[in-house]
């Protein structure tokens, strides 16, 4: 607005309407709405005349047009159908207006079509730039949650996992709330691949993730480590929790059959390691460390328990 064309005293041309279309389309009517006030109050500030009051009536009217022809395409997909067919109608409306409020002479009417022109071809191009700019967002989220996930389980990744035992082990180093780690290994899974083929080690990889998720409460975090590896952090548990919460899963696991074919069923345990703290650890920088060490104890006294 401040570097529009001044037609005459009180009349500019400029683009205001542009940056309310791309926020109808990209954002949200409210803040479309919100953001045309907002131009209408810097209206005034540049200057108060007759013309102010009509271009605020005009604004008005080109809000309520837009929201309209939002809503009428709301079917199309086009985000450059919906676009074009919005920076028409603005165009046209400002230009009704520029024609209504002064004098129609040649140097007008060119300037119009420089109007024009520029109109769409700017209209378009920040419609392009918005697109594309929305587009690199949504997929650098997506790629940024996919490098924590799992691809074979759904289970959030070792990267996760380090990520959270890191967040957690900063917020309780100076406090005295409880805090828990859950190593988990599959008892015998070498034995499933050389067997039944990796496929088969697929299957139970992913049965026994399920089994995780739907056995430990929801404010537990359940990643798996790597292999057939699995680990689970307890923020805010009392030992007893976490003790209960992980021997159910290892008796779900127990008691699953885990069918890796139409003939064949197999019965598989969990060998689990568990450090808390501040029952079994002093220090919070422990917890992993000793967890691992309860999870090879758990491995050498037998497997299928759980060691804490």
């Amino acid at each position: 607005m401040n570097f529009s064309i001044v037609l005459d005293q009180g009349t500019r041309i400029d683009f205001r309407y542009i940056p309310i279309i791309l926020i109808f389309l990209f954002i949200n009517d409210k803040a479309a709405i919100v953001s045309a006030v907002l131009i209408a109050a810097a209206r005034f500030i540049i200057g108060v005349s007759l013309t102010s009051y009509l271009s605020v009536f005009v604004l008005t009217v080109l809000v309520i047009g837009l929201y309209v022809i939002k809503h009428a395409t709301r079917k199309h997909e086009s985000m450059y159908l919906k676009g074009s067919i919005m920076v028409i109608y603005a165009t046209t409306l400002y230009t009704i207006f520029f024609i209504q409020v002064t004098s129609i002479t040649v140097e007008l009417v060119t300037l119009l079509i420089f109007f024009w022109i520029v109109a769409m071809a700017g209209g378009l191009f920040a419609l392009f730039i918005m697109n594309y700019l929305r587009t690199a967002e949504l997929l650098l989220r997506k790629y940024e949650a996919e490098s924590t996930i799992d691809y074979l389980t759904g289970l959030s990744n070792v990267r996760k996992f380090y990520q959270m035992l890191d967040y957690y082990t900063k917020k309780y180093k100076t406090k005295k709330t409880p805090l828990a780690i859950g190593m988990i290994d599959i008892d015998f899974f070498k034995r499933v691949n050389d067997k039944h083929g990796h496929d088969a080690g697929d299957i139970v990889l992913m049965e026994v993730a399920r089994i995780l998720e739907e056995t430990i409460d929801d404010e537990t975090f359940v990643f798996r480590k790597g292999g057939e590896e699995f680990t689970a952090i307890f923020p805010n548990a009392p030992l007893e929790d976490v003790l209960y919460s992980l021997e159910r899963c290892r008796l779900a696991v127990q008691h699953h059959g885990f069918k890796i074919d139409e003939l064949k069923e197999l019965n598989l345990t969990i060998s689990i390691g568990i450090c808390h703290y501040s029952e079994t650890a002093s220090s919070v920088d422990e917890l992993m460390t000793n967890a691992d060490e309860k999870l090879y104890k758990a491995k050498e006294t037998g497997r299928n328990r759980l060691v804490f």
